[in-house]
């Protein structure tokens, strides 16, 4: 009786460690969303994931592509439905990343995962993430250089940020959601879409008024009404590219249509020569 007790304990702590290991790995990235592949890229020893869509053909000029970053705590398959680009621009061929565990200042331990917000944090982890993936979809596909396109939300959105700060040659246009970018004035000229909500508790407004103030500067648009005030605007420049600004009234979150506006404004951009 006691051999079959002790192996019955054996038993569930083996399986109960399978348990944990299924559990650690799921939260790190969650099943597969159908349609897509998970595609795994080792970035200096350090295993990265992504979600990816892409289209059954490729024309010879080549395909768009289009990286998507989740917000603090979120994760590559939840941003796949929410964003959900691939749908609104199936020719596209669309990573959503996976990011690590982050510490930020609502996660000061690091707990959820996330992405580095400024350049040298994490030994620059996530852009050389970025770097390997971007070479892998080179590699892999047919892409067409001049359309390269990045967007994120929040933590993910800050991110988008320093992309465009860092590596703004080989990106054709940048989609940020509810984030802020300091010294926005002194970016490389981009077209940009910029998304944020009234009454954010998260990131706050004016914060991020701020930060469109300054994209208006760097793009050199022109925007009677400061370039903030519910609905989609789009503003122009003569010497730079455009600057189209989505306020929203759902605070922090993403409204429904963030994805397709992205779709739609990513569609008329192109990296010039």
């Amino acid at each position: 009786m006691k051999k079959i007790v002790t192996l019955l304990v054996l038993i569930g702590l083996f399986t109960g460690g399978i348990a944990c290991a299924g559990a650690t790995a799921q939260r790190r990235m969650p099943p597969v969303t159908p349609g897509m592949t998970r595609q795994t890229f080792s970035v200096e020893g350090t295993e990265r994931e992504a979600l990816v869509a892409a289209p059954l053909t490729i024309p010879s000029v080549g395909a768009p592509l289009v990286f998507i970053f989740h917000g603090h705590g979120g994760n590559a398959r939840n941003a796949a439905a929410k964003f959900a680009i691939h749908r609104d621009w199936p020719e596209a061929v669309v990573l959503y990343m996976q990011g690590l565990p982050t510490s930020t200042r609502n996660d000061p331990e690091g707990k959820r995962p996330g992405w580095q917000n400024r350049a040298g944090l994490d030994g620059d982890r996530d852009l050389k993430f970025f770097d390997a993936a971007l070479a892998w979809a080179k590699k892999n596909y047919t892409i067409d250089p001049r359309r390269v396109f990045v967007g994120g939300h929040s933590n993910g959105g800050g991110f988008t940020y320093l992309l465009w700060r860092e590596r703004a040659d080989r990106i054709a246009a940048f989609a940020p959601a509810s984030a802020v970018c300091p010294g926005a004035a002194r970016l490389t000229p981009r077209p940009a879409l910029v998304i944020g909500g009234e009454g954010d508790a998260i990131v706050p407004t004016e914060n991020q008024k701020a930060t469109v103030a300054g994209l208006i500067a760097a793009n050199r648009c022109a925007a009677p009404d400061g370039g903030w005030s519910l609905g989609y605007h789009q503003y122009r420049s003569n010497s730079g590219p455009e600057l189209d600004v989505y306020v929203h009234n759902r605070g922090h979150a993403l409204p429904d249509d963030a994805g397709e506006r992205m779709a739609q404004f990513f569609v008329r951009q192109s990296l010039k020569k």
